[in-house]
């Protein structure tokens, strides 16, 4: 029983990160239209990272007891290497 959570929430986390790509690519076509390009991909890298950290958290992390402020930092050390 417990393979089948960890292979759901493994899929749910790959889906997580799936969507956030989307987010960021599309977010700099929007960003890009006001922008200059490498703004807009500063911006919308920012835009995928938030939106991964809020449905991570949410989604596949509910029940950690990790305080916000040590989540992002590690979140943002981990996808800055």
């Amino acid at each position: 029983m417990i393979w089948q959570f960890v292979k759901l929430e493994f899929l749910v986390f790959l889906l997580i990160g799936g969507f956030a790509a989307a987010v960021n690519f599309f977010s700099r076509l929007v960003y890009n239209r006001w922008l200059d390009f490498s703004e807009a991909v500063i911006l919308a890298y920012l835009t995928g990272m938030v939106v991964a950290f809020v449905l991570m958290r949410a989604l596949v992390f509910p029940k950690s007891t990790q305080p916000i402020s040590q989540s992002i930092g590690f979140f943002v050390m981990v996808n800055g290497v």
